[in-house]
């Protein structure tokens, strides 16, 4: 006997995919934003300090810095922007660690975990293939190092492919977050498990700091605008053979089966945004060191 599905019912599961797919969009939309200005303001705010040691005043502003009243040598060249840029390669390490640990807790925050390795390895790497291009930023440090250019354009497409090969790499994690709302990821799901978790909050994350940035959005001549597009390069890995042969089921640490949390948490959301708004007002004017 032929079972078929009336339209109705149909409709209403195809409604509740849709409401499902929104909600993973949202909460990692959320924990990008998150981790974008963790990473951001961090790795800003060491090379700052560092700043300070060396004897420069330095004006902290929510989307940069200014450095000013001391003479730049090859030393503090290198000091700021080469050991200054590493600090977010230690936030990588950290982060990816951290979710490594926590990945099989059925927690929400292992997403800000798994954005902020994702994220601070574009500010680092992104860091460098910009600046390669356009001579600026850690590329300060190569010139003075004194490395010819092609060198330097050699670099840049070693970041490119240290980027690429991190997004497959980091695809299996990608994929294991899917047990925050799945007991159960079919494989002709994985993609698009892997585009509501990862692509689409990312582009709409971009869209939000790009917001925010304005009206100084140019005011580092796009540089750091140029490098966060970056994380295009780990999005482009994490889509190579991202095609599963195999349903993935998940289970609670106990063994047992548990049923999805596609919840929003509305406060979170909330919290988020008056706190850009915050820091936004806040460091308009920029704060002196």
């Amino acid at each position: 006997m032929n079972h078929t599905m009336s339209p109705f019912l149909s409709k209403s599961l195809a409604a509740n995919n849709k409401k499902r797919n929104k909600n993973i969009i949202i909460n990692s939309f959320i924990y990008f934003v998150i981790a974008y200005y963790i990473v951001a303001f961090s790795a800003n705010l060491f090379i700052v300090l560092l700043a300070k040691i060396v004897g420069f005043d330095a004006e902290f502003y929510f989307n940069g810095f200014r450095l000013s009243g001391k003479e730049w040598t090859v030393d503090t060249i290198i000091f700021l922007y080469f050991f200054g840029n590493l600090f977010s390669l230690f936030l990588a390490y950290f982060a990816h660690r951290k979710y490594r640990k926590q990945r099989r807790f059925r927690n929400k925050i292992n997403l800000l975990y798994l954005w902020m390795y994702i994220l601070a390895m574009c500010w680092f790497f992104g860091e460098l293939i910009v600046g390669a291009i356009f001579n600026t930023g850690m590329s300060s440090a190569f010139i003075a190092f004194q490395l010819p250019y092609f060198l330097r354009i050699l670099m840049a497409f070693i970041g490119i492919f240290i980027l690429i090969y991190s997004g497959y790499q980091v695809q299996k994690q990608v994929i294991i977050s899917a047990h925050l709302y799945h007991t159960e990821l079919q494989a002709s799901e994985v993609k698009i498990f892997l585009s509501n978790q990862i692509f689409k909050p990312a582009l709409l994350g971009l869209a939000v700091i790009f917001l925010l940035k304005l009206p100084h959005i140019g005011q580092y001549h796009y540089v750091d605008i140029i490098t966060l597009l970056t994380i295009g390069f780990m999005i482009v890995g994490l889509f190579i053979r991202s095609k599963s042969e195999f349903s993935i089921r998940f289970k609670s640490r106990n063994g047992d089966f548990y049923e999805p949390d596609f919840s929003i948490s509305k406060t979170l959301v909330i919290a988020v945004f008056m706190c850009l708004a915050l820091l936004r007002i806040s460091f308009a004017g920029g704060i002196s060191f």
